[in-house]
């Protein structure tokens, strides 16, 4: 059973005068719907009335605990901080191993990925582009097409904007200006849709500090990435390809 916080939902609800059990308005292993428009997009005539309570607030999924005796297992990290939860319940991060059969939804290895193959960066920004800088140059000596590169950043990079670091990559969306998780978490779906949309060969994702929502974000782009070759080893393939 579902309780919105969204109040346009609510008042459905009320209207109804029952709960309402659903699942989510979004396709299987995709990334999430969290727009009226995107909702449209990926279910097309599969429904015969989308209710537009306008964007959703956070961005990212619930949190899932499963309450054992004294503590909290977190099946699934979300929008509830673990941080807060902390502070009146002991929450125990379950791992990889004990997930042999599926409690919750989100818990599968690969979610919400877009069909262009994404990678996480792995290491510093700086360091990420002057690495493809010098992978750059392999191409040009062995006269391969340089792919068309999409990057999901999480913050501002002035580096970016220099013309060393800019011309690597074909477009970039940012998460948030200001480093901001609420905002980020808000944009990640949504910004992963638009650059899945624009028929680039790879797109690369920056990693966010896991702590507060950052933790929910990187699950996400964790399971997003999980499906998809990585960045070198996607260049590495071009060429070995070409010659």
């Amino acid at each position: 059973v579902r309780m919105p916080k969204n109040e346009t939902a609510l008042e459905l609800i009320r209207s109804l005068g029952r709960p309402i059990a659903a699942p989510s308005a979004t396709v299987f292993g995709y990334p999430s719907s969290t727009t009226a428009p995107a909702v449209s997009e990926d279910l097309e005539d599969k429904v015969d009335l989308i209710l537009d309570g306008g964007a959703t607030q956070i961005g990212v999924e619930s949190t899932v605990l499963k309450i054992e005796n004294d503590h909290a297992v977190l099946l699934r990290p979300g929008g509830t901080d673990v941080e807060a939860i902390e502070k009146i319940l002991r929450v125990v991060k379950s791992s990889d191993k004990e997930k042999e059969i599926v409690e919750s939804p989100g818990e599968m290895k690969s979610h919400y990925a877009p069909w262009t193959n994404l990678s996480l960066m792995g290491s510093e920004f700086s360091d990420f582009v002057n690495e493809l800088r010098g992978i750059q140059n392999l191409f040009q000596q062995k006269k391969v097409a340089w792919p068309r590169i999409g990057l999901l950043l999480f913050g501002r990079r002035d580096l970016f904007k220099t013309e060393k670091g800019a011309h690597l990559f074909e477009t970039v969306e940012v998460l948030s200006q200001d480093k901001d998780m609420h905002e980020a978490a808000a944009n990640l779906f949504q910004s992963l849709r638009k650059l899945d949309k624009i028929n680039l060969d790879v797109l690369v994702a920056e990693a966010i500090p896991e702590r507060g929502l950052g933790l929910a974000i990187m699950d996400r782009l964790k399971k997003a990435a999980a499906g998809h070759v990585e960045i070198r080893e996607y260049l590495n393939n071009l060429i070995l390809m070409t010659h």
